[in-house]
């Protein structure tokens, strides 16, 4: 999640739109980003939070395989 995090945080912060979806906005918000010796990652503010974070997290792992996928050429032979 470490890495998907970062490649995340740089498009938010200027070229990443969304359409205003009220739950996608509150799930971003509701992440921390929390920082250690492995990296930068999104997680709740505890880990018993009712603050709901799915969509975010569901947001970042999209963006990531997105940016690997954008790395290769398309085959049907996959």
């Amino acid at each position: 999640m470490t890495p998907a995090t970062a490649q995340f945080y740089e498009p938010v912060n200027g070229q990443l739109t969304h359409f205003g979806h009220s739950r996608l906005a509150r799930h971003v918000g509701n992440g921390v980003l929390r920082e250690d010796v492995r990296g930068a990652r999104l997680t709740k503010e505890h880990k018993d939070s009712k603050r709901r974070i799915d969509a975010a997290v569901a947001a970042v792992m999209a963006v990531h395989r997105a940016a690997e996928l954008a790395d290769t050429a398309p085959t049907i032979y996959t």
